[in-house]
């Protein structure tokens, strides 16, 4: 393929040129007067992409919350697990289990944390509780949460729907 300059390629380029310019990137055109550009990565407060972000998250942030209340209530070492327990969610992996510090991987359905408690020497409450998102996962979560996603089998009794004929 053979390019050739033609009138409407060169009047674009022109029309470009101070934008370029003006702003170092070939991509972007002059912004008004006074304005600056925010971060790529972030999208403006109010867009469609931030409510969309904020929507997605929300959910996460508002369970980490609701667990790390819940398992504030406990009485001893054992409740905490108890607690977890109640909430739904199985321990798969236990990443520390020292006097001072337990680490606990928990997981319900597709959602996955990591439950950190620390506690004082000799102990029985934990002097903080923290439930943060679960990055790096043991093999037993990730199989656990394969399990869950995987398609459950149909009830015995119930008729499977039958191709149409063509």
């Amino acid at each position: 393929m053979n390019a050739k300059p033609t009138l409407l390629s060169v009047a674009l380029l022109a029309l470009t040129m101070p934008a370029i310019a003006q702003n170092g990137d070939a991509g972007q055109l002059p912004l008004p007067a006074g304005s600056t550009r925010p971060p790529l990565s972030t999208p403006a407060p109010g867009s469609l992409d931030a409510d969309i972000r904020a929507a997605a998250a929300a959910p996460r942030t508002d369970e980490k919350q609701r667990l790390e209340s819940v398992l504030a209530t406990a009485g001893s070492r054992d409740d905490y697990a108890t607690l977890i327990k109640q909430q739904g969610y199985e321990i798969t992996a236990v990443n520390k289990a020292r006097p001072e510090v337990i680490e606990y991987e928990i997981v319900k359905g597709r959602q996955t944390y990591e439950v950190s408690l620390n506690f004082d020497k000799n102990a029985q409450l934990a002097r903080s509780v923290e439930v943060s998102s679960n990055l790096w996962r043991a093999k037993e979560t990730k199989e656990k949460m394969d399990r869950d996603a995987a398609p459950a089998a149909p009830a015995a009794g119930l008729r499977q729907p039958v191709p149409a004929e063509r």
